[in-house]
């Protein structure tokens, strides 16, 4: 008769991270130029003009210049217009500054139990979850802070049984898995390419801006909606035998990954 043949554990813990990255910037049409009024571009000296450099701003249909730097609002491509809807207002040289927050939770769950079934006969379970989550960010009136979030959930279990034949020959089997499963995408009201008016062949299910770039002025995009998943199960058997000064062990293993 033996006592003290049940052990059991359960823990818990949670992190969680609130942060906001300030002083980005970047360059977007201001208010004349969404107008059409691109004249502070032609002088190098004005401090309006973010380039530092004239720029002449020539028709593409017909190769000359534009009198002025004045675009018709009627020549505007109509995917241009429709991401201006989304970019912050500016004035003077078309500079904005903003913010990104940073808003993550990381939960672990860890579980264990022991029971002594005889003197000779030990079983014990082990179970851990782990729960990351990383907030995706939109803001209609500024979509240049637009940024993926990420679901990440991480399991494993095992379960040990170790028996004992004799003084010197112990046996001991174990089988588990270790899971991890990631979702990644952004947030569910963000817009896509058919949203600014762009027709393309393939549209992906769910709205997404995987990249737009202006260069030397703005932009903005994440990666695509993705689920990941990997399983892998494992079991071993191992048999340990001493026998005077000799130490013989076996331990074949064999997983299976999915």
């Amino acid at each position: 008769m033996f006592k003290n043949r049940t052990f059991f554990f359960v823990g818990y813990q949670t992190t969680t991270v609130r942060n906001v990255t300030n002083g980005l910037n970047k360059y977007v049409p201001t208010q004349a130029e969404r107008a059409g009024d691109f004249s502070a571009l032609l002088n190098a000296s004005d401090p309006n003009n973010p380039t530092s450099k004239a720029q002449i701003i020539k028709d593409p249909s017909t190769g000359q210049a534009f009198p002025g730097n004045q675009i018709p609002v009627s020549r505007f491509d109509p995917a241009a217009t429709g991401v201006m809807k989304f970019l912050p207002s500016a004035a003077g040289t078309g500079i904005v500054f903003y913010s990104s927050p940073l808003h993550q939770n990381f939960h672990d769950v860890l579980g264990r139990a022991d029971q002594a079934i005889s003197e000779k006969d030990h079983l014990s379970a082990r179970y851990d979850y782990q729960l990351f989550t990383n907030q995706p960010v939109f803001t209609a009136a500024n979509i240049l802070s637009y940024a993926d979030g990420s679901d990440i959930v991480a399991q494993n279990a095992m379960i040990q049984e170790t028996h004992i034949f004799g003084p010197g020959l112990l046996n001991e089997f174990r089988v588990g898995f270790n899971r991890a499963a990631s979702i990644r995408g952004p947030a569910n009201n963000v817009p896509s390419v058919r949203t600014f008016g762009v027709n393309i062949p393939y549209q992906p299910p769910a709205n997404d801006v995987q990249s737009v770039n202006v260069s030397g002025f703005f932009s903005f995009g994440d990666n695509p909606f993705a689920r990941f998943t990997r399983n892998n199960f494992f079991f071993n058997d191992s048999i340990r035998w001493v026998f005077g000064r000799h130490n013989i062990t076996s331990e074949p293993m064999r997983n299976a990954v999915r």
